[in-house]
């Protein structure tokens, strides 16, 4: 089995059942456990850090207006192959 997980509590979900090898793909929001660190990421965001509520909703609701909702994106450096 292949898994892509596009949450960091899917990606915990997965390894707490004992499969951290069946993961190929990961956000770059996981971070624990350390096991899957070390897979592909597969989803960013397409915002910049920003540390206050204020400084996300501004370039997410341009990004929403402009992009037809879509604030994420697939990474293109990687590819998972599925199936």
């Amino acid at each position: 089995m292949r898994i892509c997980s596009f949450l960091p509590s899917a990606t915990e979900m997965v390894c707490a059942l004992g499969l951290p090898d069946s993961l190929v793909g990961i956000t770059y929001e996981c971070d624990f456990p350390p096991e899957p660190l070390a897979k592909t990421v597969v989803v960013t965001s397409r915002l910049a850090y920003a540390s206050s509520g204020g400084e996300i909703d501004r370039p997410a609701f341009r990004l929403a207006c402009d992009a037809a909702l879509i604030i994420y994106g697939r990474q293109k450096s990687h590819r998972v192959r599925l199936g």
